[in-house]
């Protein structure tokens, strides 16, 4: 008999429905396919952009909510804290080394995951971070559970964080020091990008603990009835983040390389056209300051399935990535979904591993993110291609294969049973 499993995921179903929260649910869907009795724990304590249609894919998936009052999930995003607080919270931060606001939840997590080890004889947990206070659960339950394995999930990086606040080197150093003794104690440490894992590896003195299990796509997610893509102009889509409150506006550059694009060619209001899709509370605003306004259609967020499908409509994809230090070594989650659509994408960053990624396989073009002119023509070279983008770029089923999310995840189930 197979030792039951336990996830352990702040952000998860019904919760949320995006961002890290997909890795795990994937992993979950996978983990129960194979015959393994599934747990996962997680907060209930916010919710942002809950999509139901993801709870389908883990029937059979037990999930315990660490919240005994759980809020109630909602499509839209909550902001359960005010400028005000986020600032006091960053002030405190300097003094105190804990990592992020979650960590007034560690307690009940910590209990939560106890009473869910000991009630259903759990042999591993899998425990994913950010939030990074989450990773500090990992020590805490070693020492109540020494026979038990555990595994750091490291969605993105921890001291590394492009976005760490508040930004200084005093808080940056508590921070290296709280995720090596973290890592330290994990049984295994898996990371999704190679430059997480080089890191890793110089945290824990070695590469024998740490493995690479990047992010990817769920083939499942792809069977569905894809929109027409128009036969006159040309749709770029991007579905994710937008900055704002939480980071710099990544559509922002966007914005100023079509404002150039039509100072050259006034035309370009005709053919062209933008979609995003997400939060667009803060894009909105900076992008109706722009004179491409009217080229930009701002779709809001919308379901995993309904996101998908607005994208099969678009011609080409846009993948950005903030102009931030230490962003060479990330890839966003979406990646590999995007290769699956077997469209051209945009890729709009620093110089990194993602760029590299893309151009390797031919999958389209890249532009650097600070550069305005250097994206615009990008743009150009894509609208001159617009009618042959299948030759133009290297659109085959193999630039995306290695990355499906079953196969993923029997990897990950042959790293815990040689545990």
């Amino acid at each position: 008999m197979t030792t039951p499993i336990l996830l352990i995921a702040y952000d998860f179903h019904p919760f949320v429905g995006g961002g890290g929260a997909v890795r795990m649910l994937k992993l979950a869907k996978y983990f129960h396919r194979a015959g393994r009795d599934v747990h996962v724990l997680t907060g209930g304590f916010e919710t942002r952009n809950a999509d139901a249609s993801l709870g389908k894919q883990i029937d059979g998936v037990t999930i315990h909510v660490a919240n005994p009052d759980p809020i109630q999930p909602g499509l839209d995003d909550v902001v359960v804290r005010t400028p005000a607080k986020r600032w006091a919270g960053m002030l405190i931060r300097s003094i105190l080394p804990f990592p992020d606001n979650r960590f007034r939840f560690l307690p009940a997590m910590y209990h939560k995951a106890k009473s869910i080890i000991r009630d259903n004889g759990i042999g591993i947990v899998v425990i994913t971070s950010p939030p990074n206070t989450m990773s500090l659960l990992l020590p805490l339950l070693k020492h109540a559970f020494p026979d038990r394995k555990f595994v750091l999930d490291v969605r993105d990086m921890w001291a590394l964080d492009p976005l760490l606040a508040p930004n200084n080197d005093f808080f940056r150093w508590e921070q290296r020091m709280l995720e090596r003794y973290t890592m330290r104690r994990a049984d295994h440490v898996v990371s999704v990008t190679p430059g997480y894992h080089a890191w890793i590896c110089k945290q824990l003195g070695g590469d024998t603990k740490a493995s690479i299990i990047t992010n990817g796509f769920d083939e499942e997610d792809f069977r569905i009835e894809t929109l027409p893509v128009p036969d006159d102009g040309f749709v770029l889509g991007y579905a994710g983040a937008m900055g704002g409150l939480s980071g710099p506006h990544s559509v922002e550059p966007v914005c100023q390389a079509l404002d150039l694009l039509l100072e050259r060619n006034p035309s370009v209001r005709d053919t062209l056209r933008v979609k995003l899709i997400g939060n667009c509370a803060y894009a909105g605003p900076m992008v109706a300051r722009h004179e491409c306004a009217d080229m930009i259609e701002l779709v809001g967020h919308l379901p995993h399935h309904e996101s998908l499908l607005t994208l099969s409509a678009c011609h080409a994809l846009l993948h950005i990535l903030f102009d931030l230090p230490l962003t060479d070594i990330i890839y966003p989650g979406k990646t590999f979904e995007y290769l699956r659509m077997m469209k051209p994408i945009l890729v709009l960053s620093r110089a990194g591993i993602l760029r590299d990624l893309v151009l390797k396989l031919k999958a389209g073009e890249a532009a650097d993110i600070g550069s305005p002119a250097a994206i615009a023509d990008a743009i150009e070279r894509m609208l001159a291609n617009r009618t042959q983008l299948q030759t133009a770029y290297n659109l085959i089923p193999g630039n995306y294969e290695p990355f499906e999310r079953g196969a993923l995840a029997k990897q990950y189930l042959q790293l815990l049973d040689s545990l």
